[in-house]
């Protein structure tokens, strides 16, 4: 793990090299949204022991993986040992990313000592 601003907030916070634009603990609990417009919380949970993907929104069963943290879109997907990541790409730090295949072509790394 190293230490990578959040998409979002930009505060540092131990990050998994896997993910390394997942969104901070913060920012998680600040609200998952299912709409930009924020009207309808979603959950996201594995289907079984062994991994899986869901999303629910009012108390439905879905397979959205599409969210909304503090007007950010944002991608949740399965984690690569189960559990849920969520990601962040559309912040113009990122230009060359594209949501439709979830890589991140550019990354910011900033140094263990939490300054820029």
């Amino acid at each position: 793990m190293e230490y990578y601003p959040c998409p979002i907030c930009k505060e540092p916070e131990k990050m998994l090299l896997r993910y390394p634009n997942m969104v901070c603990s913060n920012c998680l609990q600040s609200g998952i949204w299912a709409d930009k417009e924020q009207t309808q919380q979603i959950q996201f949970m594995n289907t079984e022991f062994s991994g899986g993907f869901t999303s629910i929104i009012n108390n439905n069963y879905v397979k959205q993986h599409t969210c909304y943290i503090k007007g950010h879109e944002c991608y949740a997907d399965e984690a690569r040992f189960g559990g849920i990541i969520i990601q962040c790409f559309d912040n113009d730090q990122f230009t060359d990313v594209r949501l439709e295949d979830k890589q991140p072509r550019k990354i910011r790394k900033i140094s263990n000592n939490h300054s820029e």
